[in-house]
């Protein structure tokens, strides 16, 4: 039973579009036959290869290679392709490309995988498959191409080391994205693989069902190789229930599609499983003769699997033609040559750990310096945060400064302004007070003069000797408590309330000592004081000495 790879279709056929950036981008990176691909020659690869080296362009020199290891592999050339996929993944890592480094990582899978390197080969697809994982674009068609050739590659080495049901999710995963992307060469090789495990849990019907599923699906998408490869696995079963001449004629159609597209592998494969199949007809001859094709081919293309298949088979044909010694011939040479394919998987698998020490060596290098770019962007986001609070706090410091300034600007300018407001009508009250004693002092000058002038009428009449009845009407006294009745209402309009609360204060203070007060009050001189009084002024002085000793609280600074 031959396993079913994802690489159908194989053709020298071109379909340029005369632009070679767009045929390099147009290449196929998993298979010969993928839709819309660029069908073309390896010469002509590898001077899309030279183009895209002068340039410079580093992703289009890296799908220049994959396709010529894609090529190589289909061709047989097993170690040239190990050794160009080495090269590209050194490259894609370096230059930290990750969808070429995906599609690498499958195709080296592949790879492992034809030379039965399982576990090298489920790392390599996993490794594809976390890469594909990791994109934020799910609907590109690389990537969906890469997870479909990841999961393939997974459930066929599932199916290598019997573990079928695992190898039935991967199956279906896949034929659920080649639906995605359109492709009926994807979905029938799913379905192949899914009539695969079928048949090895002894299920042929059902394994029969899917293989022509598969079979139809590569037939309308025009893949040969798909086709080739659906018609050896429906032999292989039709073998397996007896119907070898069916089955022979399975093989055949095989053998003559493999041969007319140039795929060396198959053809092999398809030889194979026909050989075998002759041997157990007794179909002799012409089991030789396809077994000694076979081993031209074998020799021709440098795959030595099949080749220490062939000279086993040609050993035990031989053993039917009672032959021992060519029977013995065949098996010796068989076992040198599986013997030199145990030494190259030691080899390969001593290059896939180099490789994987390698990756992972670039992976921590890589991790390591994503870490220190983290670590420097949280750095630089603490300090971009830390410079805007910053910022913010020394403008807002700035402007409780400023406002707080401007309140106390405008709290000096009330206050100034209140100020020279008390100040304006302390100097109009001070102005009316002024205007006031000065009123008062005038009327007391009038009395005083006034009372002056009666005493020197009554001096001259009494010169004249006039009698006491007709110098009655000028007597001082009365004359003066007249003017005094007529200063307290003008004095009580200017200072309401200043004897009340001066008999009040000073319970003792006589009517005369008042009088003295009030005229202290206006600030009138002990001369003017002494003219309304009409005493002397030493007289007033006296009496504002013994009101001083009398009353020293009185709050009149002339005393």
């Amino acid at each position: 039973m031959q396993f079913l790879f994802k690489f159908p279709g194989y053709c020298w056929a071109k379909n340029s579009s005369g632009n070679y950036k767009q045929d390099i981008f147009r290449l196929p990176l998993y298979e010969s036959h993928e839709s819309d691909s660029l069908i073309t020659d390896t010469i002509y690869i590898r001077r899309l290869l030279l183009k895209a080296e002068n340039e410079n362009n580093q992703e289009a020199v890296l799908r220049c290679l994959i396709a010529l290891s894609v090529r190589s592999r289909e061709q047989g050339q097993l170690k040239s392709g190990f050794h160009q996929l080495e090269h590209i993944i050194r490259k894609a890592q370096m230059l930290n490309n990750s969808r070429m480094l995906m599609v690498a990582f499958n195709n080296y899978a592949v790879l492992c995988r034809r030379v039965d390197r399982l576990n090298g080969a489920s790392g390599y697809h996993l490794q594809a498959l976390k890469i594909a994982e990791g994109f934020s674009n799910k609907n590109d068609r690389l990537i969906l191409k890469s997870k479909c050739a990841a999961l393939n590659g997974l459930g066929n080495i599932s199916l290598s080391l019997k573990q079928y049901f695992d190898a039935l999710p991967y199956f279906s995963q896949a034929i659920k994205i080649e639906q995605e992307l359109g492709s009926k060469v994807g979905m029938a090789i799913n379905e192949a693989n899914i009539g695969a495990v079928l048949e090895l849990i002894s299920l042929p019907d059902s394994a029969l069902y899917h293989y022509k599923k598969a079979l139809e699906l590569n037939r309308l998408g025009k893949s040969a190789k798909g086709v080739a490869i659906c018609l050896v696995s429906m032999g292989d079963v039709l073998a397996s229930q007896g119907k070898y001449h069916d089955a022979i004629g399975h093989f055949g159609k095989a053998l003559q599609i493999t041969d007319s597209i140039g795929d060396v592998y198959h053809w092999l494969s398809a030889n194979h499983s026909c050989v075998k199949t002759l041997i157990k007809t007794g179909r002799i001859a012409e089991a030789k003769k396809l077994a000694l094709e076979s081993v031209n081919k074998s020799q021709h293309a440098g795959i030595i699997f099949y080749l220490t298949q062939t000279y086993l088979l040609l050993s035990e044909i031989s053993e039917k033609e009672h032959n021992s010694s060519l029977a013995l011939h065949y098996l010796k040479i068989g076992n040198i040559y599986k013997d030199s394919i145990d030494a190259e998987s030691n080899f390969t698998a001593i290059q896939d750990l180099k490789l994987k020490y390698e990756t992972e060596k670039k992976e921590r290098q890589i991790s390591w310096l994503e870490q220190q770019d983290k670590n420097h962007r949280t750095v630089r986001n603490i300090l971009v945060v830390l410079s805007v609070l910053l910022i913010a706090l020394v403008t807002t410091l700035w402007y409780i400064a400023r406002f707080r300034r401007l309140g106390i600007r405008q709290k000096e300018l009330l206050l100034l302004r209140e100020q020279q407001l008390n100040k304006m009508t302390q100097d109009k009250l001070n102005a009316e007070l002024e205007f006031k004693n000065q009123e008062l002092i005038t009327i007391a000058n009038q009395l005083a003069s006034k009372n002056e002038m009666l005493a020197q009428l009554r001096t001259s009449l009494e010169d004249l000797g006039y009698s006491g009845n007709v110098l009655s009407p000028y007597n001082s006294d009365l004359s003066l408590e007249k003017d005094w009745e007529i200063f307290c209402l003008k004095f009580e309009n200017v200072y309401p309330h200043f004897f009340k609360n001066l008999r009040e204060t000073f319970t003792d203070i006589s009517v005369r000592e008042e009088r003295l007060c009030a005229y202290l009050r206006i600030n009138m001189t002990s001369k003017e004081i002494a003219q309304i009084l009409n005493v002397t002024v030493a007289a007033v002085d006296k009496s504002r000495n013994r009101l001083r000793k009398s009353f020293p609280y009185l709050p009149i600074r002339t005393l």
